[in-house]
């Protein structure tokens, strides 16, 4: 994971009371070879999916038996609660609505955001003070493009994970 990005999730784990309990952020195992340059060869990248499905495994794996809920997102993903004020009531009201049901999958609607100047295609804003956070949450554009979204799981009833949804889950348990 990039250093700047790890560190401020790292802020939201330990400060945000929001998420204190909820959030884990931990860095995924990095690999480095002794005798060949990452400028030769970088095995991080070329990594299948570039280790998601390693990771997220191992995530499925160390938190099975104690979380209530798993979601498996990018770095880029928003989920938002739609029926409810929070993540955790969300799941829980989801899957005790459906309790045959082993992951929710939620629908990823790509958006474009203005978060600086106008550069073409691309937003940048040159300095921090130039930042505005309202400007860019107020300039969502959904761009009518959908793609495979991100799931979250009950890992009561998921073994495995893939990138974005369970290759098998216990029998007479639903998709």
């Amino acid at each position: 994971m990039v250093s700047p990005v790890f560190e401020l999730l790292k802020i939201y784990e330990s400060e945000a009371s929001l998420f204190q309990g909820y959030l884990t952020i931990q860095p995924w195992l990095r690999i480095t070879l002794l005798t060949i340059s990452e400028l030769d060869f970088n095995p991080n990248v070329n990594v299948e999916f570039r280790n998601q499905a390693a990771a997220q495994t191992d995530c499925l794996l160390q938190y099975k038996e104690s979380a209530s809920y798993i979601s498996f997102v990018d770095l880029d993903d928003v989920l938002i609660p739609r029926l409810a004020s929070s993540y955790l009531d969300e799941f829980a009201h989801l899957f005790h609505s459906m309790p045959n049901v082993a992951y929710i999958h939620y629908t990823k609607e790509n958006t474009k955001l203005v978060a600086g100047e106008d550069l073409g295609s691309n937003y940048v804003a040159k300095r921090p003070s130039d930042f505005s956070l309202k400007e860019m949450l107020t300039s969502i554009q959904f761009e009518r493009v959908s793609e495979t979204g991100k799931l979250v799981a009950d890992p009561r009833y998921v073994n495995s994970t893939w990138i974005h949804f369970p290759v098998s889950i216990p029998e007479g348990m639903e998709r």
